[in-house]
């Protein structure tokens, strides 16, 4: 693989929203910003990440013999705007219910990348002072679906017109394949 400099960035894209699904992994209808679907504002530090657990099993002269993984994605972040919709929604509204969770990474290798994931939300807040705006912690963990999950060119419209600033790049379709924990899409900057 050549080395590509535009690869480096350091810098995020400061956007994560969260749309509820229902039991089927379809996207809830009337969408409501605050209701069912949520803009978590700007992000002061944020991570996604895929881990994977491994499991060694070796025979008696100690020689490794098997290997079995298992894996655990999640994205985690520290919000920055904390008013009462975000607190409410992320206290009390996640609970028992799964969210299509969109993750702007931003510009890398000179396109835009985004991540689209099934997620479970963990209900919580934290605001401290001084320095509440960088309390607020976000964390969810992915919900790997069992068929393929597929995001409509209307849905992403559906999404636009809820969350006003969210500024999903693709036009969609975007599917997250069956058995994985999330879709990176690239789309081509303007």
């Amino acid at each position: 693989m050549p080395v590509n400099t535009n690869d480096i960035n350091d810098k995020g894209g400061n956007k994560i929203a969260v749309i509820e699904l229902d039991e089927n992994y379809a996207i809830v209808e009337n969408l409501s910003e605050g209701t069912n679907c949520l803009d978590l504002g700007h992000i002061a530090s944020s991570e996604v990440e895929l881990k994977a657990n491994k499991e060694e099993y070796k025979s008696e002269d100690g020689v490794i013999r098997q290997t079995s993984y298992e894996y655990m994605a999640n994205t985690s972040g520290i919000l920055m705007e904390i008013n009462k919709t975000a607190i409410d929604f992320l206290c009390f509204t996640v609970r028992d219910k799964m969210y299509l969770e969109y993750k702007y990474l931003g510009i890398r290798g000179g396109k835009h990348q985004e991540i689209f994931k099934v997620v479970k939300i963990t209900p919580q807040m934290k605001v401290t002072a001084p320095g509440g705006a960088k309390s607020m912690p976000y964390e969810s963990t992915a919900i790997v679906p069992m068929s393929s999950v597929m995001i409509s060119a209307d849905d992403i419209v559906a999404i636009r017109l809820a969350i006003a600033h969210v500024g999903i790049r693709t036009p969609g379709p975007v599917t997250i394949a069956a058995n994985t924990e999330f879709v990176l899409v690239e789309t081509g900057v303007n």
